[in-house]
């Protein structure tokens, strides 16, 4: 393959990778083999004194189920009850059980604190960034979310994190359906740009 075409791939790549609600997926598996194909490219982020800080907890089966009913809780715990939105724990639901997989991004903080926690940020972003793309090569559409109570105990407690780690947002994954086309709209990039 030549060098144009490879960067003709990756550019297309890029430009084609969209989140795709959990809704719309379809009833076709992605495979556990598949899965490791995209958490295995996460392992080539860029990071910052080699701190490799992404962490990924997968949930599939039964523990879906198991992990959106503690997420149900933690909702139901952090929201006053006269705040609460009946249809968000059926949203919740309805996206584990349409998606293949669960995934929860997680960080592990460097214990020296060697760098500022930003950087392990970007690192982790970079992380879930190469996931999506291949993801998008492979044909496999997923969702981050990122609730306000990911950072509950009642989270934590089911993720078994371990200390210095946090949980930033969960990625819903499932096979991305052919006939349905995935549109974005951007500003264009000159007004996003200065020369100096």
């Amino acid at each position: 393959m030549s060098t144009i075409k490879v960067e003709q791939t990756v550019f297309e790549t890029i430009k084609n990778r969209r989140s795709v609600y959990p809704e719309v997926f379809t009833d076709e598996p992605v495979t556990k083999e598949e899965l490791e194909q995209l958490l295995e490219m996460a392992n080539y982020a860029p990071n910052h004194k080699l701190t490799q800080p992404w962490r990924f907890k997968v949930a599939a089966g039964d523990q879906k189920t198991a992990f959106v009913e503690t997420m149900v809780a933690a909702y139901e715990a952090a929201v006053p009850v006269e705040k609460q939105l009946p249809k968000k724990p059926r949203k919740m639901r309805k996206r584990a059980h349409k998606s293949s997989f669960m995934v929860a991004i997680c960080m592990q903080r460097d214990p020296k604190a060697s760098l500022p926690e930003w950087e392990e940020l970007a690192a982790m972003s970079m992380a879930v960034q190469n996931i999506w793309l291949a993801g998008e090569a492979m044909g496999i559409g997923m969702y981050w979310a990122s609730p306000g109570f990911v950072a509950r105990p009642e989270i934590r407690e089911f993720l078994q994190l371990a200390e210095g780690e946090s949980c930033y947002g969960l990625l819903f994954i499932g096979r991305k359906p052919e006939d349905v086309e995935f549109t974005s709209s951007r500003t264009p990039m000159s007004e996003k740009v200065s020369w100096i």
